[in-house]
């Protein structure tokens, strides 16, 4: 083999390894790019809830193309240090939106591109927080007393019927009727006739006794 095939494959392969080298130099610059930190915005402002400053403790968050960018703490009705930032240029005018339990704010942004850090003050309101209905409690219902069993009627005893005395009266009509008064007569006066016949006799016993 002659010097000459040698030199050349050599070349092409110096070639080769410069180019390689070049492009992932150039590779590296554009995803360093990329991911280079953007500069944020820090808000802060003045909280309402229906109409009245926000009560302590509640957390302000910061949306960016749903996801959470930032949140911050409320104090004395306001909020501060809200740090919204991106690695994503994509992000760079997209729209910020503010939530507070559930609630959004009337109140927008917009995410720019900056040469250094910015602080902007955003006033936020929000709507009063719609309060989670109590569930009503079903009511009890109420037990039907037992009807109580009515007493049961002691039966009164039947009188037992007692007899009607029957007269014992000639009937009407019968012929005894009128022959019993006669013969009572008759025989009255017979009794009648012998006793003052026996009387007579005893006096006349008497007196001839004497």
């Amino acid at each position: 083999m002659s010097n000459k095939p040698r030199a050349c494959l050599a070349r092409n392969v110096i070639v080769g390894v410069l180019l390689l080298l070049l492009s992932g130099v150039v590779g590296g610059v554009a995803s360093a790019q990329d991911a280079t930190l953007l500069w944020p915005i820090i808000f802060s402002g003045n909280v309402t809830v229906g109409g009245q400053p926000a009560a302590d403790g509640l957390v302000v968050v910061a949306r960016m193309g749903g996801v959470n960018a930032g949140s911050a703490t409320t104090q004395g009705g306001r909020y501060g240090g809200l740090t919204v930032g991106t690695t994503h240029r994509d992000m760079v005018g997209r729209t910020i939106t503010f939530h507070l339990d559930g609630e959004v704010a009337q109140e927008t942004e917009v995410f720019e591109e900056f040469i250094q850090p910015v602080t902007r003050t955003r006033d936020l309101t929000f709507p009063a927080s719609q309060p989670t209905p109590t569930p009503t409690p079903a009511p009890t219902a109420t037990p039907v007393p037992t009807a109580t069993p009515a007493p049961t009627a002691t039966p009164v005893p039947t009188a037992t019927p007692r007899p009607t005395p029957t007269a014992l009266l000639p009937a009407v009509g019968d012929a005894s009727v009128s022959e019993m008064p006669g013969a009572a007569m008759a025989a009255g006066a017979l009794l009648l006739l012998v006793g003052v016949t026996v009387l007579r006799v005893t006096r006349r016993k008497t007196e001839g006794i004497r």
